[in-house]
């Protein structure tokens, strides 16, 4: 197993096959909803560029906060 998979697991996906490809598959809540949530699944790819995505917001709006006259 390598570095990405450790990480997937650890942030809660499980491994699935879809059509010969490998899938990171996690149960996701859905605000305001009490059905149990859905089940989320993506490849190694379309979760990095996720993550990476993420960050890169969660730096611009600290970089926004840190730079707005207060």
């Amino acid at each position: 197993m390598d570095q990405l998979e450790k990480h997937f697991l650890a942030e809660g996906y499980k491994i699935e096959m879809h059509n010969g490809e490998k899938y990171y598959c996690r149960r996701e809540e859905e605000l305001g909803s009490r059905l149990g949530g859905r089940k989320q699944c993506s490849n190694a790819q379309q979760l990095l560029f996720t993550e990476k995505d993420s960050q890169r917001e969660a730096q611009d709006a600290q970089r926004r906060q840190t730079s707005s006259p207060q």
